[in-house]
């Protein structure tokens, strides 16, 4: 048996009108309580970057750390290898935190990252040592002849981090170095690529 039902034109009229009272009413609820939550979301404000760069304090320990006279002979060979370590503080007394820092190596006869020429050997190796997300890390500024800037991350104001900085030369030959020599040489500390300390130090042959 099959059912039908019929309405007329009024039925269907009053049918209509609930279904889309309905829609409205639901659509409302809806909206009220999307507008409720976000009402009650907390809201989120972005950290300002500093508007300007401070001006950070660098000390080294010992300008004159890497010592290698009694290391390399009069004929520029090393007999077996020896490394010199100094720190160097970084210090942020400034009322901003810094950029993001980097050091690298600076070379003052062409201006360029990078070691005195006659340095630029195999047989000569630069590290440092640090603290990162609770970790102390040890990577390569120069080593087998490729420099690298390493990235240190910020300093907050007020705030200081010493890293440690390692110079090793290789047991090598002859004429290897050149003895009784003086490099004057440079560590950059950069912010960014606009803002930047040295730190001058010398290497002994």
């Amino acid at each position: 048996m099959v059912l039908v039902i019929t309405m007329n034109k009024e039925a269907w009229a009053i049918v209509l009108v609930a279904v889309l009272l309905t829609g409205v009413v639901t659509a409302g609820g809806t909206y009220w309580w999307m507008q409720r939550q976000a009402e009650e979301a907390p809201t989120f404000v972005p950290t300002e970057e500093p508007t300007r760069l401070p001006s950070l304090d660098v000390v080294i320990a010992d300008e004159d750390f890497a010592n290698f006279s009694a290391n390399i002979d009069a004929n520029g060979s090393v007999s077996s290898d020896a490394e010199k370590s100094t720190n160097i503080t970084i210090y942020n007394n400034d009322t901003v935190d810094s950029g993001t820092l980097y050091l690298t190596l600076y070379n003052t006869q062409t201006g360029e990252e990078g070691l005195p020429d006659a340095l630029q050997i195999d047989e000569v190796i630069v590290k440092i040592t640090y603290s990162s997300n609770f970790q102390t890390v040890t990577k390569h500024l120069y080593k087998d002849e490729t420099f690298k800037a390493i990235e240190l991350g910020t300093l907050e104001s007020d705030a200081y981090a010493r890293i440690e900085i390692t110079v090793e030369v290789e047991e090598c030959d002859d004429d290897t170095f050149l003895d009784g020599k003086t490099y004057n040489c440079e560590f950059y500390v950069l912010q960014g690529s606009t803002s930047y300390e040295d730190i001058d130090w010398h290497f002994i042959t």
